[in-house]
């Protein structure tokens, strides 16, 4: 990570910085002790053994290259939106920007449901499974009991979109995600986003409950 980092801060083509970006930043994702205090339990498998000094300046090193590289957020968004990305590509920058700050839950969600063609979320009183969809007609997403892939589309419930500023008040995480996708335009996150912060009854026993907690859980 350091080296990279190296890398994109040193190199003036932008699709390098844009590759080193998107790539160091699934890394960070799919690390769980960035910033939580803790060193990397990869560290302690090392065979020989490292020195303690050694793991700790290996890790500050890592720690320091993922600010350097979060420093980027903001040039990489701008080229993405000028270069007219695809909204795939826009997404895994998006989900690197989330690393970057920290919001670990989102980047991992975004990763999980790359395609963005469906999530699945747990009922907290029934603890059933559900399958939510965007709406092949237009604008808006279904919740189904059972995956669409595997059965019939039945017994849906239309989710009820968030209001935006609503939303922004209450999850600095769900509000830097909102950000980010209005900066570099990514058209299917700004269309899903009021529906994933939205509400809807459990398709398997009704209760109504809020999605976002659950997806980010």
């Amino acid at each position: 990570m350091p080296y990279l980092a190296d890398l994109a801060r040193q190199s003036a083509d932008p699709e390098v910085k844009l590759d080193i970006y998107v790539t160091c930043g699934i890394f960070v994702a799919n690390q769980s002790a960035v910033n939580s205090g803790q060193l990397p339990g990869e560290l302690d498998l090392h065979d020989p053994p490292l020195a303690e000094e050694l793991i700790q300046e290996i890790y500050t090193a890592y720690l320091a290259a993922v600010v350097s590289l979060g420093k980027l957020s903001e040039e990489i968004l701008r080229y993405a939106e000028a270069a007219e990305k695809d909204d795939d590509e826009k997404r895994y920058i998006i989900t690197a920007d989330a690393a970057y700050r920290g919001d670990l839950a989102v980047a991992v969600m975004l990763l999980t449901y790359s395609d963005g063609d469906e999530y699945i979320v747990g009922c907290p009183k029934c603890h059933e499974d559900m399958y939510i969809w965007p709406t092949e007609s237009g604008p808006g997403m279904t919740a189904y009991p059972e995956d669409p892939v595997f059965s019939s589309k039945e017994n849906g419930r239309m989710v009820e979109p968030s209001v935006p500023d609503t939303v922004r008040s209450g999850d600095d995480a769900l509000a830097r995600l909102w950000q980010a996708a209005i900066a570099i335009k990514n058209r299917q996150l700004l269309e899903q986003l009021p529906y994933l912060s939205g509400r809807v009854s459990c398709p398997s026993c009704g209760e109504p409950l809020e999605i976002w907690p659950e997806l980010v859980r």
